[in-house]
């Protein structure tokens, strides 16, 4: 059991780690500027304007570039991921994994710029929690039988 071979393959693994890499830039811009720039404005008692720099305020600058690792590369990520897992029991479970965390964060999109909260809660915390325990459950599984 492995992950389908061929150039096809090698193409969609590669297009999952660029963005996997636009995830991980995006999540660590926005967490790097509240350690740093947002704690030492607060540290110095300059707080005029700091809520764009927190990703607690929702309309951040910030907010939005974590929200756009979040609900567009990590879930693009993952649907390329899908494609890339065989037939075996373990592959279709991480498969239906990578496609249901891609739906729920696809929806989370949507939620967020069509700014409706209890979607976005809904498919963000448990939809993402689900998802994501799933496919590293599945993926345990998955190696554990090669």
């Amino acid at each position: 059991m492995s992950l389908r071979e061929g150039s096809g393959s090698t193409l969609t693994a590669d297009i999952s780690i660029l963005f996997a890499l636009a995830f991980c830039i995006c999540v660590s811009i926005s967490y790097f500027v509240q350690l740093s720039a947002a704690r030492l404005q607060m540290k110095s008692g300059y707080t005029n304007g700091v809520e764009q720099l927190t990703q607690s305020y929702s309309i951040s600058l910030v907010n939005a570039v974590n929200m756009l690792g979040w609900t567009l590369f990590f879930p693009l990520s993952t649907l390329a991921l899908a494609l890339l897992f065989d037939a075996s029991p373990a592959g279709a479970a991480c498969r239906v994994f990578c496609l249901l965390n891609s739906v729920f964060m696809f929806i989370s999109k949507g939620a967020y710029i069509a700014d409706k909260a209890k979607i976005l809660m809904l498919t963000m915390y448990p939809g993402l929690g689900l998802s994501t325990i799933g496919l590293g459950v599945s993926l345990l599984a998955y190696f554990s039988h090669m």
